[in-house]
């Protein structure tokens, strides 16, 4: 009467067809792929210094990407450590070093 019902909008169109299980997770996974790459491309890429503000940065983009917890504290302790023995200098070799991590990680 006064218009205040929900009027269902896709009533009249086609409806979407549903993806399959595996198309649909090979697209949240390049997704979450992009956004990782992206996020560690932003926060290393022109940095001169590398500190615990960095790492920090690092362990932020890590959880946002849905590493996990467990996972992505291995992983920064893993740089703090390189950090504090003076082993990371620039942030090419923060990277290649995170790969590296991030390899040994997904090895069983």
């Amino acid at each position: 009467m006064f218009g205040f019902k929900s009027v269902d909008k896709n009533k009249d169109t086609e409806p979407q067809k549903s993806k399959g299980l595996f198309s649909s997770l090979r697209e949240r996974l390049s997704k979450t792929r992009s956004n990782l790459s992206t996020g560690l491309a932003n926060i290393l890429l022109g940095k001169k210094r590398i500190d615990d503000d960095l790492l920090e940065q690092l362990e932020d983009q890590l959880l946002l990407a849905d590493i996990g917890l467990p996972t992505t504290q291995k992983i920064t302790s893993t740089l703090t450590e390189l950090l504090n023995r003076k082993q990371l200098s620039d942030s090419e070799t923060v990277l290649s070093v995170l790969k590296q991590v991030m390899s040994d990680v997904l090895r069983p």
